[in-house]
């Protein structure tokens, strides 16, 4: 196949500017394609300046020109539509994640979902979107496009978000991209944009704010810090967040406001901006402030894990005693043991299943951290802090009654079979003390408000107490039984 000269092509090329077209990736694939058309037509026969006019009178004087026209409006017209959407997704992700928020307060239906869509709508598609729309606008006002700069800040947003979705959806890798995405921003993307917009300062010619940019980035960095511990529960996380936001709210926030002040091109919405990120953020700071720490409740957790772990291996010490007892044959002594065994049985799984219903009833999302052998991992439940699942589930209201009431019979119905049968003063009065259903003198309340009208993991504590004792009292009661067989 013939193929064509150097000076062919850059003749091609000089009538194709000629014509007007200035779009470069539209110009290289038209020159390709012009070129091809040519020499295939050289193929038959024709010389050089036969086929180029065949090839010229086939596409027509302003063709090109047209060919530009259109391909410059198909290209606005997506980047229009990219626009739109932009400013779409950029309302409706916070509209979505309030809505979800305050649906997530309530407790109403559907709000993790919601949060779920506001999530993935912001860090899977908003971000690329924006980054994309910001290049392009860049690159029309023939700037110089920061590239990495928005593939960095679009990554660290993205896997951010991404965790943060995770964490809600307690999915597994959560705390690994939560870290990963908040040091990203804190560590590199901050120093970037500042060095990237001092440099831009420069080459404009403008004054350079490099004491806003550097305390912007501290301000920054401490804050990430703060929000880091304390999202991922780390030790320390109470002092680290104290120190850092209050540096950021005593130090940098003034500086960074005594600067804005300074300027002189549209300070005043300069400054409304900044004042009302800084209110959203000490919004922010009040709601993280005032959720009950998940540290502070650290004692709780171990000692109601502890009572399970105790209760369950007394549950199968005491199953083997009873299947031991059931080798010396049938009598009144092994009915007394099974129905002691049976007793306990019945009212240990009604707790466990009120444990149960308490944290699935603040959230569905909790069923993950049920495990085996009556097992509740509190140290993950949602809700932990919250009373208003305990008093539904125990407590109750008018129309329905409570689980703590039927507990309460089920305890005194124990308390006096365990009395009627067993003969040893001692074990009788160690039986009082454990299954005692009073409140302490000077209380006004119930023995179902005291102990139960409280938050999740209090409840929990209580509930969890009660099953270790009656799992004691089998205990002993089962043993004075055997020891009546033996003989």
């Amino acid at each position: 196949m013939h193929e064509l000269t150097d000076r062919e092509i850059g003749l091609i090329s000089h009538e194709i500017d000629r014509q007007g077209l200035t779009y470069t990736l539209l110009k290289d694939e038209l020159l390709d394609h012009i070129c091809c058309d040519i020499e295939a037509e050289m193929e038959n026969g024709l010389t050089f300046n036969e086929a180029y006019r065949k090839v010229k009178r086939i596409i027509g004087n302003s063709r090109i020109r047209q060919l530009q026209d259109e391909t410059l409006y198909l290209i606005n017209k997506k980047y229009r539509r990219m626009k739109k959407l932009m400013y779409v997704l950029g309302v409706a992700a916070p509209v979505l994640i309030t809505i979800g928020g305050l649906m997530k307060i309530f407790h109403w239906p559907g709000a993790g979902l919601l949060i779920t869509l506001a999530l993935f709508t912001t860090g899977i598609v908003f971000l690329p979107v924006f980054v994309m729309v910001r290049i392009r606008d860049t690159r029309q006002q023939n700037e110089p496009v920061p590239t990495g700069l928005y593939i960095t800040g679009m990554i660290a947003g993205m896997v951010t978000i991404t965790g943060a979705l995770f964490k809600v959806q307690h999915w597994p890798g959560a705390g690994i991209m939560l870290t990963l995405g908040l040091f990203t921003l804190a560590a590199i993307f901050l120093p970037m944009f500042a060095v990237v917009k001092i440099r831009e300062a420069r080459e404009q010619k403008v004054p350079v704010r490099s004491g806003s940019y550097i305390a912007g980035v501290i301000a920054g960095i401490l804050f990430i810090a703060g929000a880091l511990f304390k999202i991922q529960h780390w030790p320390g996380a109470g002092i680290v967040i104290i120190v850092s936001w209050m540096s950021v709210a005593v130090l940098f926030l003034p500086l960074l406001l005594l600067n804005v002040l300074k300027q002189t091109k549209d300070r005043v919405n300069i400054f409304f901006s900044v004042i009302l990120v800084v209110s959203f953020v000490a919004v922010f700071v009040m709601a993280l402030v005032r959720a009950p720490s998940r540290d502070g409740n650290a004692g709780l957790i171990f000692s109601e894990k502890s009572m399970v772990s105790n209760s369950y291996f007394l549950d199968k010490q005491n199953d083997r005693l009873v299947a031991k007892a059931q080798v010396s044959g049938p009598g009144d002594i092994l009915n007394n043991m099974q129905a002691i065994s049976s007793e306990a049985d019945k009212i240990c799984s009604f707790i466990q299943t009120a444990k149960n219903d308490i944290v699935l009833w603040f959230s569905k999302e909790n069923q993950a951290f049920i495990l085996s052998n009556d097992q509740i991992d509190f140290q993950q439940i949602n809700g932990l802090n919250y009373d208003e699942p305990s008093r539904v589930v125990m407590i109750g209201s008018e129309e329905k009654a409570g689980k703590a009431t039927e507990l309460k019979n089920m305890l005194e119905s124990f308390k006096l079979h365990s009395l009627a049968l067993s003969t040893d003063e001692n074990l009788k009065s160690f039986i009082n003390e454990q299954i005692d259903l009073s409140v302490p003198i000077g209380s006004k309340k119930s023995w179902e408000e005291y102990y139960f009208a409280v938050n999740m993991i209090q409840t929990a504590s209580n509930l969890s107490a009660y099953q270790l004792k009656v799992r004691i009292l089998e205990s002993a009661l089962l043993r004075e039984q055997y020891a009546r067989l033996e003989k």
